[in-house]
């Protein structure tokens, strides 16, 4: 992937143009002060029983970059919500950066899993009963919720908008004819970010 790098994360530096991962752009990411093992991202996931699934779904999301940095240069760790019902009270955060710091610093060619996988399976027990084959899909969908609620800096959630609430958001936009999408579209995503 030579160059890649330079065209991934409009670098101009020329020692920087090598690779298109997170190790060469990793001054972009935050992560420039981190050592990075020799075989950085370059980690093989064993399987354990039937958890191709779970390898597939961790090795995409570690291979995002900004989202690995963000995990991988601490940063997640201020965001850490662990009071949320919702939420696995910053295990699965630390969980995650945990297999990040393994998959990018150490030097180990493949990674045994068990710890991960039992402690996945202590939130959610169905995804890991039998050592049974899983779908991928829900897989990540329970690790991003998981994540997300981790994450979540709203520690107090709001109560659903009742009916006349939503009556009064209405009649709100309507009264802004020309930009009234715009409006509600702003509505909404301002009611999403309070909880």
């Amino acid at each position: 992937m030579s160059g890649c790098c330079y065209r991934q994360c409009g670098s101009d530096r020329a020692d920087d143009t090598s690779k298109g991962d997170l190790v060469s752009c990793s001054w972009r990411h935050g992560c420039e002060n981190l050592h990075f093992g020799t075989l950085a991202g370059r980690v093989g996931l064993e399987n354990l029983g039937n958890t191709c699934f779970m390898n597939t779904g961790l090795q995409c999301l570690s291979h995002l970059e900004p989202f690995a940095a963000f995990f991988l240069s601490g940063k997640y760790l201020e965001e850490v919500n662990r009071t949320s019902p919702h939420g696995c009270k910053g295990e699965l955060a630390d969980a995650f950066a945990d297999l990040q710091q393994a998959i990018w610093q150490s030097d180990q060619k493949a990674l045994s899993l068990g710890a991960l996988r039992r402690r996945l399976a202590g939130f959610r027990p169905d995804l890991f009963e039998n050592f049974e084959q899983q779908d991928v899909h829900e897989f990540l969908a329970f690790c991003l919720d998981g994540l997300h609620e981790d994450l979540n800096r709203v520690s107090v959630r709001p109560p659903p908008q009742t009916e006349e609430e939503e009556r009064q958001d209405e009649a709100l936009a309507a009264q802004r004819e020309e930009d009234a999408e715009n409006f509600r579209a702003a509505l909404s995503w301002m009611r999403y970010l309070e909880r």
